[in-house]
């Protein structure tokens, strides 16, 4: 355990990257380049320029030098704590379930689907499943599927997979990390050896597992060196959805309160 962390440590150390002039164009359009107008008009107030600016620009995989040290220093931080151990330990253990919705579109989502279009999980899984080394998004709770799915993920869930791995950040709310659709050509391949490192807003991280009341959900928890070992589908989209029955995988059938109505 000692090891992985010190390797995801090592992999934020050395995942800087130098924006270009084309890449900071990207952010022209919301204007929150630095000098832009809402740029300007959020920094007189820091918790506004913390959502409607700094929080875009990672979301986007456009950040300033100064602004992926914090992230970088910030991570490095919680992992170096005793709390944060506690976390590691109990998705380590199975303590925590995390489910990843194939169909979920972001704020910043660019999906060939569409962000909540039904597709082939079978070649989501042969595309994504098996070889990826990008930090992967989720959503997690204290507990396991004999309980089911909360109803705050199931009522917006879709189909997806159940997903375990190394908890690099767990937030209560949204941690607006980086799109991996959304981020310029120049950062994937700066990270194409070690993958996507995604960061988030620490501002609600789930620091220790006495942060983690047994009923609240994880709105984000982003994992790295992970495997997929379920599959989720929504009773109601059942019958849109297709390629999950040859991946040898469990199939949890949940309805819209996260109740498990079949296991295939």
């Amino acid at each position: 355990m000692y090891e992985k962390l010190k390797q995801v440590i090592r992999s934020m150390i050395l995942e800087a990257y130098e924006m270009t002039p084309e890449d900071e164009a990207g952010l022209e359009p919301f204007q929150i380049e630095k000098g832009g107008m809402m740029a300007q008009a959020a920094s007189k107030n820091p918790d506004y320029e913390r959502v409607m600016v700094t929080n875009m620009r990672r979301a986007l995989g456009r950040q300033y030098p100064e602004e992926q040290e914090k992230d970088r220093k910030d991570l490095q931080d919680l992992h170096n704590t005793k709390g944060y151990q506690q976390v590691i330990r109990a998705f380590r253990k199975g303590k925590i379930t995390a489910i990843h919705d194939i169909g979920y579109g972001g704020t910043h989502t660019k999906k060939k689907t569409g962000g909540y279009d039904l597709g082939d999980l079978g070649q989501w899984h042969r595309k994504y499943g098996n070889k990826s080394k990008d930090s992967i998004s989720t959503k997690a709770w204290i507990g396991d599927m004999r309980s089911g799915v909360p109803m705050r993920i199931a009522d917006l869930f879709s189909h997806g997979f159940i997903v375990e791995g190394f908890p690099v950040l767990v937030t209560k709310s949204d941690a607006y990390t980086q799109t991996a659709s959304a981020v310029p050509p120049g950062l994937l391949k700066h990270q194409a050896s070690s993958g996507l490192a995604k960061r988030g807003d620490m501002t609600t991280a789930i620091r220790s597992m006495n942060d983690w009341n047994g009923s609240e959900v994880a709105q984000e928890a982003v994992l790295d060196n992970w495997k997929i070992t379920a599959v989720v589908i929504r009773d109601d989209v059942l019958d849109q959805v297709s390629g999950y029955e040859d991946l040898g995988l469990p199939v949890y059938i949940i309805d819209r309160t996260g109740f498990v109505v079949e296991k295939l």
